[in-house]
């Protein structure tokens, strides 16, 4: 988890009270722009002391919805190979061996032999360029079965989409979905090992949602979309809501 830069520079005397005030410098996720925020001390006292099991649900929130992230990406790395075990299991089964069940099972890899969806299973499988070697042996028989099955329907268009196939690059697989500019923000910032700086995790949503507007209106952050995608990614806050409203004074975003 990467800390957003949080750098204490003064001890000012917030406007209009006694109550000392720290200045932080925050960066967003992904972004060059560099801003002063205003925290009162009571809030960087109150997060400080806000208990060690409440932490540790909070980080182990954040946690588990990185692991989720993790795991989305090498399930979409092993998909390439998931689906040639499938295609092969499927559409080119093993020769039976003589038993009770050899005519059954016979009969059933002639179905397979003559399944038409092996061309869709063919022409999916050499998107990835773990397929583009055609006589390696784990595609050799299935673009075997593909092309003979298109030659018994007299199905042009299969050797049309194939060449367009093989024409385009390989990739290696396909990555997940990106994460939005909004949900980036929230997993980088949410809880961080600089107690004293911006803790997201200790906003109200609105509070939050009107500090990432100044900050980094291009994720088009509003009440409904911080709750609904913090809600998504299952990050939990803590009980009490620290920091309750978020503006801009001056050249400053000043948080209470």
């Amino acid at each position: 988890m990467n800390a957003s830069r949080r750098d204490s520079t003064s001890a000012t005397t917030a406007c209009g009270s006694c109550n000392k005030s720290s200045t932080f410098k925050f960066q967003p996720q992904g972004s060059s722009a560099v801003f002063d925020v205003e925290i009162p001390r009571g809030i960087i006292l109150a997060f400080c002391e806000v208990g060690v099991g409440e932490k540790a649900d909070v980080v182990e929130s954040l946690g588990a919805c990185w692991k989720r992230l993790n795991e989305e990406w090498r399930a979409a790395k092993l998909k390439p190979v998931v689906i040639g075990v499938r295609a092969t299991a499927e559409f080119n089964p093993p020769v039976p061996e003589p038993g009770p069940d050899f005519i059954s099972e016979m009969l059933r890899q002639e179905q397979c032999s003559n399944d038409p969806k092996v061309k869709e299973e063919v022409l999916q499988l050499v998107r990835f360029c773990q397929y583009r070697q055609l006589n390696a042996p784990w595609i050799m028989p299935l673009m075997s079965r593909a092309a003979l099955q298109a030659i018994r329907d007299n199905d042009h268009e299969f050797f049309k989409r194939l060449g367009r196939q093989l024409e385009k690059t390989a990739i290696t697989f396909t990555p997940p979905k990106e994460g939005t500019p909004l949900e980036k923000l929230l997993l980088e910032h949410w809880i961080t090992q600089d107690e004293a700086g911006p803790q997201f995790c200790c906003f109200t949503d609105q509070a939050l949602a009107d500090f990432l507007h100044l900050v980094a209106p291009s994720a088009n952050p509003t009440f409904d979309s911080v709750r609904k995608t913090r809600q998504r990614l299952q990050l939990r806050q803590t009980h009490k809501k620290l920091v309750k409203v978020s503006r801009c004074v001056g050249r400053k975003v000043v948080l209470a």
